[in-house]
């Protein structure tokens, strides 16, 4: 009779918790709102507050407002804590909310990152993040001191295969010197 208890008891637990699962929209919104609210750069807050009404409008599907939730939670994680922590994710999710990146492309994106950022610092998710901005948003595909290449024309794909990739069936690049 103990044992059945204790397995019930178990049971229900584990129930419990697993349901505590399930993530509060409008507590994720409003928690967001507070971290963007906390810096002073406009621009900051305006690619803040801008996604989160992307967000609150309803610009992204189910799945992928799930893996933009466990992304942001990985990253307060890693002390990501107001809108200059997360403006380049921002800025590449207002892109997608404006139509200028594919659906293919995020979903990668979202499912790389949430995989690939938990083994990183705080630092080098900054990095990863600004890259992938640069990438998918400003199609820069690499910055030198001297110069930068970027794609003039082509649709560009984030794939991942154990590292991040960009992949695209037909561009042309250009590099622009700085000297």
């Amino acid at each position: 009779m103990v044992l059945r208890l204790l397995l019930w008891t178990f049971l229900l637990i584990s129930s419990i918790s697993f349901s505590q699962e399930e993530w509060d929209r409008s507590a994720f919104t409003k928690d967001l709102k507070e971290d963007v609210n906390d810096f002073v750069y406009p621009i900051h807050k305006r690619a803040g507050n801008s996604f989160i009404k992307n967000f609150n409008d309803g610009f992204f599907d189910e799945g992928q407002e799930e893996y933009i939730y466990r992304l942001v939670t990985i990253l307060r994680k890693k002390r990501f804590n107001d809108a200059a922590d997360y403006f380049d994710l921002f800025r590449l999710l207002n892109h997608y909310g404006k139509g200028e990146l594919n659906d293919e492309s995020l979903d990668n994106f979202l499912a790389t990152s949430v995989d690939y950022t938990v083994n990183l610092k705080h630092k080098n998710s900054k990095k990863y993040l600004k890259y992938c901005s640069d990438a998918l948003v400003d199609s820069i595909l690499h910055k030198g001191e001297s110069f930068t290449w970027k794609l003039a024309e082509g649709d560009i794909y984030f794939t991942f295969d154990s590292v991040a990739k960009i992949t695209a069936k037909y561009c042309q690049l250009y590099c622009i010197s700085k000297t």
